[in-house]
């Protein structure tokens, strides 16, 4: 028995699946007739037949290379395709696999008439298209130019009422004025998507509703009964067009929540990280940097060990909260205060130092200068070989060096003045994580921290107190174990960064 692959469909304009069973029908009673078995069905729907974008075409087509058939049974030929081109590629396609073109209600057999009455057939499918999609636009442009529904897609909770407008289809508004609800009150989609999968009811393409696909339908003019059309570049609007889910007031109040919503989330996706560059891990000294991670619709912020040396992430709250509390603790007038009379002792402590050190580096430079000479005479003798000479050499430049050293050790080191001292504090105010500035609150923490150690248990801060007091030289400590080589062992350390409490501090921190 001869076997066949069929093929149906329909494009949408005025057209319904009953169209397809009609034509399957008819299909069938040709291949009854004919003694013809038919293996497969394949059919499209909502499809164009100017193009051969067509998944049911094209795995017709795909079939035949496996599967080898008599026929291929079409209604009519511009069933098959309604452009001249395609249907000369592919009726040649299905002939070099051994099969033959049938349009039932158009078999004109197989001989030198039929080629001629295909081609015609062929030509008139395609003049059909296109003079169909010239009127089809008119139609549409008059009307949506009188405010007339133009077809397509109707909108979730809408269906055409058949005289160019939409009615409410109430079982599906329902769901609508429920998730406009939800934008307003900003609670998740999630549940009221599940009620709609319980009740089978899915978008109007089939897919299942998600946020992005939710935000979006909110937004659309038709849920407060206004319509929207452009017309050859021209956006024409109609209020009042239909009947709406919503009124205009509580679209435009979930509009706006949206819209903040959308705000906050991208100002968090691009968070300034207070602490970043400055942070430390205290078990493998890595730098941490700021990491930002979405869970659940929420943005989650933390600073990391780039070492990956296991320890825990810190929240950045967490951590930003305590560096901006250690700044307001040195910003505090008592603290201010104590670190001024600690900068002023002791710089008190390097000028008497340094008074106490002058008249034993005043001897030791003559002395120094003595030994020059005499080194200098012995080389201008004439007697001595290069090599002593330079031996010789190498001595003189390093007493005249030593030399330099004591000249600077015996000059009092520069007093710090109580309007200096202010500079450093500057006119900074107490700051906190959620100041509306966060690059100025950035300015000023790495202005009074030099460094932050995060711990297990605890936070430590390094105060850049050290580093000013360096560049204003207001202590000379590298030169003081020149003087006496082995006093750099016994030496301690009494800048005020460590001596006064907010030099260095440690902040508990929970273990979670």
């Amino acid at each position: 028995m001869p076997t066949a692959l069929t093929y149906a469909r329909f494009s949408s304009v005025m057209q319904h699946d009953s169209s397809i069973e009609a034509q399957q029908d008819a299909i069938a009673k040709y291949a009854s007739a004919h003694g013809i078995d038919i293996l497969e069905q394949y059919a499209d729907r909502a499809r164009s037949g100017t193009n051969d974008d067509r998944p049911g075409f094209q795995s017709m087509i795909a079939s035949l290379k496996h599967r080898p058939v008599d026929y291929v049974l079409v209604h009519k030929i511009d069933r098959f395709a309604r452009n001249r081109y395609d249907a000369a590629i592919y009726s040649r396609i299905i002939k070099e696999r051994g099969a033959r073109l049938v349009a039932v209600a158009q078999d004109f057999g197989t001989g030198p008439e039929a080629v001629i009455m295909e081609g015609l057939m062929q030509a008139m499918a395609e003049y059909y298209s296109l003079n169909l999609s010239t009127e089809i636009k008119k139609g549409k442009t008059v009307r949506a130019k009188a405010g007339k529904y133009s077809g397509g897609i109707t909108p979730f909770g809408y269906r055409s009422d058949g005289n160019g407008s939409l009615m409410i289809k109430e079982d599906e508004a329902f769901f609508v004025r429920k998730f406009f609800q939800a934008a307003i009150d900003g609670t998740p989609y999630a549940p009221i998507v599940r009620e709609l999968t319980a009740a089978g009811i899915t978008g109007r393409l089939g897919k299942p509703f998600n946020s992005n696909l939710v935000s979006g339908m909110l937004r659309l003019p038709v849920y407060s009964g206004t319509m929207k059309t452009w017309v050859n570049g021209e956006l024409h609007r109609f209020e009042n067009h239909h009947p709406a889910i919503v009124s205009p007031d509580i679209q435009k109040e979930a509009i706006h929540m949206l819209d903040t919503r959308s705000r906050a989330g991208h100002e968090s996706l691009h968070r300034i990280h207070l602490c970043s560059g400055i942070t430390y891990c205290g078990k493998c000294g890595s730098k941490m940097s700021g990491n930002t991670q979405k869970a659940r619709g929420k943005y989650y912020f933390s600073y990391v060990c780039k070492g990956r040396c296991g320890i825990r992430s810190i929240p950045a709250l967490e951590l930003e909260t305590a560096a901006c509390n250690y700044v307001n603790a040195v910003l505090s007038p008592k603290t201010r205060e104590e670190l001024a009379q600690a900068v002023r002792v002791y710089i008190a402590g390097q000028t008497e130092a340094a008074r106490q050190r002058a008249p034993e580096a005043q001897r030791e430079i003559k002395k120094l200068r003595a030994e020059i000479s005499a080194l200098i005479a012995n080389m201008s003798a004439g007697v001595l070989s290069a090599a002593v000479l330079e031996q010789l050499g190498k001595q003189v430049e390093e007493k005249q060096a030593r030399i330099a050293l004591l000249m600077e050790m015996k000059k009092q080191p520069p007093q710090l003045t109580p309007d200096l001292i202010d500079n450093y504090f500057g006119d900074c105010a107490v700051i906190s994580p959620d100041d509306a500035d966060s690059l100025h609150t950035q300015r000023v923490l790495r202005h009074f921290i030099e460094r932050i150690d995060v711990y297990d248990d605890h936070i430590q801060f390094t105060s850049t107190l050290d580093t000013w007091l360096r560049e204003h030289q207001a202590g000379l400590p590298s030169a003081e174990a020149l003087i006496s080589p082995d006093a750099e062992k016994n030496m301690t350390d009494h800048s005020p960064a460590s001596s006064c409490p907010p030099g260095t501090a440690s902040f508990d921190r929970p273990v979670r």
